[in-house]
């Protein structure tokens, strides 16, 4: 019955709307002769236990009050000879309904309580009230014995969930505070999962859930439900902190596999998804130790994102073609109350490497493409670019996220732009890049960031789905602002010319910087020289200088097409 109870209430809409066709069906019958009415209302008791089960005692009485009002005599009225012995009636089965539905209530409220209490004794030792890691395999073992079978139905699904910070929370919270902490985490996973799920801690920082039966949520499902925990954070009096997860889920038949080797292939599962996160993390992004002090920096992103200390600026790149700033990129800025301005490189590298990103980039995809139909009323096509972070490219819904957000906001697919770093896009594979495909055919642009031409073989370029590189002028240029290897770049830029390619200098520093990059024949120039990142109120007015900025001294020389001058 628990199952039943936690399917229902779990699923608010569906239960409301299996109760109110249960109503109006079973009023139709009440049209029927009067001679059956009677028998026939019995009937109405499904919609009352269905709301009694459903949303507890208060609203079985309320079902049981319109139930009653469908079969009043006011509605069905008696000959005058025998109207009491009516009312009589209608009273004697109101009465019924309202106990029916407040007792199916109150049984409900039960079973979901019981079935609470008995959850929360799995996985703990009674005689300490530790929780006791060996308990996952023996309920392994116990489902394994108790029936054979090999339908979807009959098969267990383990899925063990580590969390990866735990060590930190220990050190920032203190071992009391984070023993509170992986409580708290253990009841929010119970809550994602269905009632009859055994969650048990099987190592000081690991997780196990077992399950069977067809209730059971695809990996899918799962791993989408754990993301969402793991993007909230728990609230410790003034401080708020994050659980970082990584799961692995493992199934089998009932026969012919064991506790072992169940938990063995979850904890491979979970195993692969680290290195595939590590192999992440040091591609394009610079790894940052998660100790207390940025650990708990990273648990006011949420609060800082909401109170507005975090915004963003946009920094204007130049065309030298048109000589009009026509491209921007968004770039995250955040004001602390007592830590004053946290410079980007600190802040930003910690958020990458925990799964409050992708909390952080669906804020800022937000912010960016409501800023750009803003402009676009005012008769600016402006293109912003968004950075985007390995993790990104892992989460399965954000890229779907994005025509919906542009289309919502009657923004130009091609006003958006995605940069992807050079050592993070030889790594899309399957699904991720054939969702950047899907996206680049949709008409949002996308870009390679930190172009060295060392990690992308240039014949490569042709099979990616992207029309700008960005060159690292940083990386490409020696101490004076000259290039390194200026034949090479040459070459560089000549192809993805040929191939279509925009190809943009980011990090144009010094004039040294600007000739080199102008001769290479780059079309767009980026950088604190051009212009320094804007506040958004600022950005329209900066347009209108573009003009001006193009004609200072150091562009003498440079042709309108963007050449040397040649």
């Amino acid at each position: 019955m628990s199952d039943v109870v936690c399917a229902l209430q779990r699923n608010p809409g569906v239960s409301l709307a299996l109760v109110i066709v249960a109503l109006f069906s079973n009023a139709g019958l009440l049209l029927v002769e009067e001679a059956v009415r009677g028998p026939l209302s019995l009937f109405l008791f499904a919609p009352v236990i269905l709301a009694g089960l459903a949303f507890g005692f208060f609203w079985g009485i309320t079902a049981a009050l319109v139930c009653s009002l469908a079969i009043s005599p006011w509605l069905f009225p008696a000959e005058p000879g025998v109207q009491a012995v009516s009312w009589v009636d209608w009273a004697i089965r109101t009465t019924w309904f309202c106990v029916v539905g407040g007792l199916v209530g109150i049984l409900a409220g039960n079973a979901r309580d019981m079935a609470g209490q008995i959850n929360r004794m799995r996985g703990v030792d009674p005689s300490t009230g530790l929780p006791d890691f060996d308990g996952a395999r023996k309920h392994i073992e116990v489902l394994l014995s108790s029936t054979s079978g090999d339908t979807a139905g009959d098969d267990v699904h383990v899925t063990q969930i580590r969390v990866t910070n735990f060590e930190q929370l220990k050190t920032l919270c203190g071992i009391r505070r984070t023993e509170e902490i992986m409580h708290q985490l253990r009841e929010r996973v119970r809550a994602a999962l269905p009632a009859d799920s055994y969650v048990s801690r099987s190592e000081a920082d690991l997780f196990t859930v077992v399950n069977s039966g067809e209730m059971t949520p695809s990996a899918t499902e799962q791993f989408k439900r754990l993301q969402e925990i793991s993007e909230a954070p728990f609230e410790l009096d003034d401080m708020l902190v994050f659980t970082d997860l990584v799961a692995g889920m493992a199934s089998g038949p009932r026969s012919g596999v064991s506790a072992e080797q169940l938990l063995s292939n979850a904890n491979e599962q979970v195993t692969r998804r680290l290195r595939q996160r590590t192999m992440a993390d040091g591609h394009g992004m610079t790894y940052v130790d998660a100790g207390p002090a940025n650990l708990k920096l990273l648990g006011e992103v949420g609060r800082a994102i909401e109170d507005g200390e975090i915004r963003v600026v946009y920094q204007p790149a130049l065309n030298l073609h048109t000589r009009e700033f026509v491209h921007l990129e968004a770039l995250a800025r955040w004001n602390h109350p007592t830590r004053g301005l946290v410079p980007p490189s600190k802040f930003i590298p910690l958020i990458e490497q925990a799964d409050v990103v992708h909390q952080f980039t669906r804020w800022m995809f937000q912010e960016v493409v409501a800023r750009v139909a803003e402009w676009a009323a005012h008769g600016n096509a402006l293109t912003v670019s968004i950075n985007l972070s390995p993790r990104n490219l892992m989460d399965r819904t954000l890229l779907l996220e994005i025509p919906p957000l542009l289309e919502k906001q009657g923004v130009k697919r091609d006003c958006l732009g995605l940069e992807i770093s050079e050592h993070v896009i030889m790594s899309l594979k399957g699904p991720q890049l054939e969702r950047m495909r899907e996206l680049k055919n949709l008409g949002v642009r996308c870009a390679v960031d930190n172009f060295v031409g060392n990690r992308v073989p240039l014949t490569h370029l042709r099979t990616l789905p992207v029309d700008t590189i960005k060159l690292d002028v940083a990386r490409l240029c020696d101490e004076s602002g000259r290039l390194k290897d200026p034949e090479t770049m040459r070459i560089v830029v000549r192809m993805a010319h040929d191939l279509g390619l925009d190809v943009i200098a980011s990090g144009v520093e010094n004039e040294v910087q600007l000739k080199e990059f102008v001769a290479l024949g780059c079309d767009v120039l980026q950088g604190f020289l051009i212009a320094r990142p804007l506040e958004a109120d600022k950005v329209e007015d900066t347009l209108r200088s573009a003009g001006g900025i193009a004609d200072r001294p150091m562009f003498a020389g440079i042709g309108a097409a963007g050449g040397a001058g040649t």
